[in-house]
């Protein structure tokens, strides 16, 4: 039996506060907000705890609204701030 307890410490809700902590420059967040914003294609990799749940949900906030989103999890982890 395996048990995997996940505590997410981060509770970023946009690319700006990852700026405020440090974790990206303005110049990233700026790119990565506009790369978005654009409908580019974003990969995201890291080991574990490195904070990629963290960044992929301040990047589902940069989504325009006009934009759909289907998202496929096993477990509920991002949230798009979208209807």
């Amino acid at each position: 039996m395996a048990v995997n307890i996940r505590k997410f410490v981060l509770r970023a809700h946009g690319l700006d506060e990852l700026v405020a902590t440090g974790t990206l420059t303005l110049q990233a967040a700026r790119f990565l907000e506009a790369a978005v914003g654009a409908g580019l294609n974003v990969l995201v990799s890291g080991g574990t705890q490195a904070g990629k749940t963290t960044l992929l949900n301040c990047l589902c906030a940069a989504i325009p609204a006009r934009e759909r989103v289907i998202t496929c999890e096993e477990v509920f982890e991002l949230r798009v701030p979208l209807p």
